[in-house]
């Protein structure tokens, strides 16, 4: 539903089944973001997180992640800050706020120099 809303809003949007195929996939094609749930199989969204962002920085790349639950705990945003995610998103969300959230990420980085490898 997620690919479907944000589609139709002009994004490209990637799906991959679990964790490992989001990390195999991110490391051979340039994403400009990753939305991710907390649970899926095989690697939960924490550790996607963790591993993008270190596989995206070894690439030379700053990619913004945002992970999104149908659950929401104060614990639970902060390991997913600790994990580096940018925003937690809880299920369900206005489609409209999180393409908001998204733009400003995008311009926000447009306008900062390339990162240092």
């Amino acid at each position: 539903m997620v690919k479907s809303l944000m589609t139709m809003r002009g994004y490209n949007v990637i799906v991959a089944r679990n964790g490992p195929e989001a990390l195999a996939i991110a490391a051979e094609q340039r994403v400009d973001g990753v939305l991710t749930d907390i649970e899926m199989p095989e690697m939960d969204g924490y550790e996607v997180c963790r591993q993008l962002l270190e596989q995206q920085k070894a690439l030379g790349r700053d990619v913004p992640v945002w992970i999104m639950s149908g659950v929401f705990r104060p614990a639970l945003e902060k390991k997913a800050k600790a994990a580096g995610a940018m925003l937690v998103l809880r299920k369900p969300f206005p489609i409209d706020e999180v393409c908001a959230h998204l733009e400003t990420e995008f311009q926000r980085r447009e306008s900062r120099p390339p990162m240092e490898t």
